[in-house]
Parts: C-alpha cells; sequence; structure tokens
C-alpha cells in the first residue's frame, strides 16, 4: 500500500518553519504482521472515535503525531525520514511472509 501524507507548510510569526499534518493514509496496526509493529522503525495508524487519527511511530524514540495538529518542519522531516525507512522495511518483510503461508 502506498502512504499518503498531506501537509501544510507554514510560517510564524518569529520564523519558524512549521507543518500541520492535513492526513495521512496508512495501514493500521491490526493490518501489519506483529513481527513489524513490534521492532523499528515501524509506523500505523490508529483512527479515534471522535474522527481524528494518530500516527504512531516507533522507532530509537517513539512518537506519536495528531492530525490537524503542527510541527516544527526540522521534526516533520525527520518524521517522513523514519516513515520511509519504516515502509521499506515493510515491503522487504511482505514477500517473506507470502512465501511463509504458500
Amino acid at each position: 500500500m502506498t502512504i499518503e501524507i498531506t501537509t501544510i507548510e507554514f510560517v510564524t510569526d518569529e520564523g519558524k518553519k512549521m507543518r500541520t499534518l492535513l492526513g495521512i493514509k496508512a495501514l493500521g496496526k491490526d493490518e501489519l504482521p506483529a513481527y513489524y509493529t513490534n521492532t523499528v522503525p515501524s509506523f500505523w495508524v490508529e483512527e479515534k472515535e471522535d474522527g481524528k487519527n494518530i500516527v504512531h511511530v516507533k522507532s530509537l524514540q517513539d512518537v506519536d503525531l495528531i492530525v490537524g495538529e503542527s510541527y516544527p518542519a526540522d521534526y516533520f522531516y525527520h518524521f517522513v525520514s523514519v516513515v520511509k525507512s519504516a515502509g521499506y522495511r515493510l515491503a522487504h518483510m511482505r514477500p517473506r511472509e507470502r512465501v511463509r503461508k504458500i
């Protein structure tokens, strides 16, 4: 599955670059293998009852990002790099998972 992240970038009055997470489309924890979600890097999206999505990122420092919240641009770019690494790792796990089921 392709991960889609929607953001908007803005600059605060103090000149600090920020990004607001507007939306994310990705798999939920129940759709991912446990050996992926229990190790790093990994991430998944959890949909809350109030309609807000929370992105759980497992890396050297576990982080939760909330859709609709703003984050410093540098922090957000680090988040994207972890998501890319986690996606790459998952893509390489999936073929092994398919072989094991056969």
